[in-house]
């Protein structure tokens, strides 16, 4: 006779509950808006407790509405709170035999402490260690993303080896690239576009130039990003095509791009305002405008 199925085990609210000292909380916080950015909904203390409500409630409640648990050591050490979570933790993992994993994550910083150091039941998992945190360390965060979700990291190891290889297999079907003379590519394009940018691709298989944007562009932290910036070259190298068929296509959805092109017999503001009056309101009643240029020299001087 089969024991009855947990009922609860379907609709638990949170992918992972993330134990930290509140000293890592800058640290922690950014991790925490990554793994929302890729659909996962982390249980983080500052956004999950009430205001006036207990505290040691809302901590339980988030426990036990957690499918996984992370455990992050930083520089700051081990808290008291961050202490009866990991315990507290530890002990639903056994309860559930295995079912609730524990993952412990070092920051920037930081060695493994010595396995005499450690709870025994953390002494033979495997661990996560982020180098960095600003930018984030793009490895570390896939193998975390693996460990929530209970994937072997097989696969994105497989596709960054192939982002990295000079050349792609014999034999393999490739898109092909159709040539837009003096027009630059665009959104379609976007599946081949990478292959035309040079440069070495970091684990996502973005090169730097590409990714430099786009982590600017997705950054939350307005100490960590720009208001306004510009892509600045002679007519005809790039710029517009890097932006339209590179950067556009890849960012967050988090991110609501608006994209205005002038050309030297338009105006983009005038024909923005005649075809979209409240588009070109919200543009500038932004809290927090966030806009990319390519002006060459030549558009430049044709704005009016």
């Amino acid at each position: 006779m089969t024991s009855p199925a947990d009922p609860t085990k379907d609709v638990l609210q949170y992918d992972a509950f993330l134990s930290h000292n509140s000293r890592e909380q800058e640290a922690v916080e950014r991790i925490a808006f990554r793994l929302k950015e890729e659909k996962l909904k982390p249980w983080l203390d500052k956004w999950e407790l009430t205001p006036g409500r207990s505290s040691i409630q809302g901590i339980e409640d988030g426990l036990k509405q957690s499918r996984a648990c992370v455990i992050f050591y930083g520089p700051a050490g081990i808290g008291p709170w961050h202490e009866l979570e990991r315990h507290a933790a530890l002990v639903k993992s056994v309860n559930s035999r295995g079912e609730f994993p524990v993952i412990p994550v070092l920051l920037p910083g930081v060695t493994k402490p010595l396995a005499a150091t450690l709870p025994p039941l953390l002494q033979d998992v495997t661990w996560v260690s982020f180098q960095s945190c600003d930018p984030l360390d793009e490895t570390a965060l896939q193998l975390l993303l693996c460990g929530i979700r209970g994937e072997k990291p097989r696969e994105f190891f497989l596709r960054q080896r192939a982002a990295t290889q000079p050349h792609e297999p014999p034999n393999v079907p490739q898109e092909v690239i159709v040539p837009h003379g003096l027009r630059s590519f665009t959104e379609r394009d976007s599946r081949f576009f990478l292959r035309l940018l040079p440069g070495a691709r970091d684990g996502r298989g973005l090169p730097e130039s590409l990714a430099f944007w786009k982590d600017k562009l997705e950054e939350v932290d307005p100490e960590r990003t720009f208001a306004v910036g510009l892509l600045h070259g002679p007519s005809g190298c790039g710029k517009s095509s890097l932006v339209k068929a590179g950067l556009l296509p890849r960012l967050a959805e988090s991110v609501r791009p608006i994209y205005l092109e002038a050309t030297p017999s338009s105006n983009c503001w005038r024909s923005c305002e005649s075809s979209c009056p409240s588009c070109l309101a919200m543009i500038w009643s932004l809290p927090s405008k966030r806009f990319v240029s390519g002006w060459s020299q030549s558009a430049a001087a044709r704005w009016s």
